[in-house]
């Protein structure tokens, strides 16, 4: 598949909330993911943009209202069924809305969650590719690309891409 191809099949959003050194993560209740710690997100409704769907998603599943979000670029993956890709948003909040503790949720456990822990690569309860391509978004102001290649459930490889934009 070609980088332009799997551009153009992007239905889903996600954010990462962070507050200092943490993240707000949700781990997920449903398939896909099911049982891992991911960011906040979903798929993209018609009519929607993509900075529309997010602020979105983030007021239903956490009952955040973000004034702004940050555009960090895009995740695609690929596996033998077919691929995939999510746009990916980035916010921070003041450390007053961190909430100790979990709160369960239609779509799984919300928590916040110490950043180190989540990139950890010893942390098999994060969804897998989160910790090659969350720090660089942190990291690096530019959007970027970043492909995902799996067999199976097991990640293989990821390569890093600037953003081709239009």
């Amino acid at each position: 598949m070609s980088r332009a191809a799997a551009l153009c099949d992007l239905r889903y959003t996600i954010c990462f909330v962070t507050s200092g050194e943490y993240v707000l993560m949700l781990n997920r209740r449903r398939a896909p993911n099911m049982g891992l710690w991911n960011g906040l997100g979903g798929k993209i409704e018609p009519g929607e943009t993509p900075t529309e769907s997010i602020l979105r998603e983030v007021r239903e599943e956490a009952g955040l209202v973000l004034p702004d979000v940050v555009y960090g670029g895009v995740v695609t993956w690929q596996w033998e069924g077919g691929a995939g890709g999510m746009h990916v948003f980035l916010a921070s909040v003041p450390p007053k809305t961190i909430v100790q503790g979990v709160r369960d949720t239609p779509e799984g456990i919300l928590a916040w969650q110490p950043l180190a822990w989540v990139l950890d690569p010893a942390n098999r309860g994060v969804v897998s590719n989160i910790r090659h391509f969350l720090p660089v978004m942190l990291r690096d102001p530019r959007p970027c690309r970043f492909n995902c290649l799996y067999d199976q459930e097991r990640l293989v490889s990821v390569e890093q891409f600037p953003l081709e934009t239009r």
